[in-house]
């Protein structure tokens, strides 16, 4: 697991250092963590680099946590690596879920949290694991779950949207919820299927997603879609 911290203080830095490699050793987990400084220098070694997860501090100086976020996901096209805020400063719970992190820690309750994050990574990776099949000119395609936004109905046929592109594939929306439905999405119109991780904003009647599309959620949805994801949301 290969993890890199970013924040300008090297003695905080440090002693979270000392946390992760403390859970990574009781989890039996083979790491690699490197420590930053400053934006700037994580992005020039995420250009060289892959990395897992990314602790990133919010209130960096020059290139702050959300710029850098910015950069990793709109300019890099990368929602491979996850992210976990670290909050500094007042930062609205829009801004953050913007770029879909699996967490946040604060250094009042910093160990706890850093539990808790790194067990929801090993959960949220475990998706790369599961694979959603579907045929397209007689050819089985599969494509994890974690790189699925969303799915959209239109005239028999089914658009993907992925974190890399779209596809189109022939089937029903009603098919693809049955393969879905134990996982982490949620059928909110005749339409549409979300998946939980990409929701980057829900007010009961809309749900805008990582790439910025607001979709609708119908009237006869709406109860079934709150309980389903308040349930989801309770598990994270």
């Amino acid at each position: 697991m290969r993890i890199v911290i970013c924040h300008a203080d090297i003695t905080f830095s440090t002693q979270l250092e000392t946390k992760l490699i403390e859970i990574l050793k009781l989890r039996n987990v083979e790491h690699d963590i490197q420590v930053c400084a400053s934006g700037e220098n994580l992005c020039k070694e995420l250009d060289r680099q892959h990395f897992d997860l990314i602790f990133l501090s919010t209130a960096l100086p020059g290139m702050n946590g959300i710029e850098v976020s910015k950069y990793i996901r709109q300019q890099l096209n990368n929602y491979i690596v996850k992210i976990v805020y670290i909050l500094e400063k007042n930062v609205s719970a829009t801004e953050i879920c913007e770029f879909v992190p699996v967490g946040y820690v604060t250094q009042s309750e910093e160990e706890k949290q850093i539990e808790r994050v790194v067990d929801r990574y090993f959960t949220v990776t475990e998706q790369v694991k599961q694979i959603f099949r579907y045929k397209k000119r007689l050819e089985e395609q599969a494509v994890p779950y974690c790189e699925i936004m969303y799915f959209e109905s239109k005239a028999h046929q089914v658009i993907v949207y992925k974190v890399d592109g779209t596809d189109v594939f022939y089937d029903t929306i009603k098919n693809v919820y049955e393969q879905l439905k134990s996982h982490d999405f949620l059928r909110i119109h005749q339409s549409f299927v979300v998946n939980y991780h990409f929701v980057r904003s829900y007010d009961g009647a809309q749900m805008t997603m990582a790439d910025g599309k607001t979709l609708s959620v119908s009237r006869a949805r709406r109860k079934v879609t709150s309980d389903r994801y308040e349930e989801i949301q309770s598990r994270w």
